[in-house]
């Protein structure tokens, strides 16, 4: 089928080792490899219209924790937009109190 895809990614959907930083975590979660793979699967659709990444708690666990998990949610979102050939991309990274990232992603799709 041709519907958009609009994809909501859990971070918590990996492994500790790959992101610990999050509320819930997953033992025997998926390997970054194989979030990169999913990723880039959705992405060829050619389908994704738009997406979110959540569940990053930059207040669990000590900083390599919190970097790795960014390192982890940087990687999925460079992934899902490297398939969107067509995008207009404006990011913007906000800190807020300096402890809460929030990433802001939006672009438009042209069809031809």
């Amino acid at each position: 089928r041709d519907r958009p895809l609009f994809v909501t990614w859990d971070i918590d959907v990996f492994d500790p080792s790959e992101a610990p930083s999050t509320g819930t975590v997953a033992r025997g979660g998926f390997t970054l490899r194989e979030g990169l793979h999913l990723a880039e699967q959705i992405a060829k659709t050619g389908l994704l219209v738009g997406f979110d990444l959540v569940e990053v708690n930059p207040k669990i666990g000590s900083k390599e924790d919190v970097e790795k998990t960014m390192d982890t949610a940087c990687f999925i979102i460079e992934a899902l937009l490297d398939g969107i050939i067509t995008a207009l991309i404006r990011p913007s990274v906000l800190f807020i109190g300096g402890e809460n990232l929030i990433i802001s992603i939006s672009f438009s799709m042209s069809k031809d």
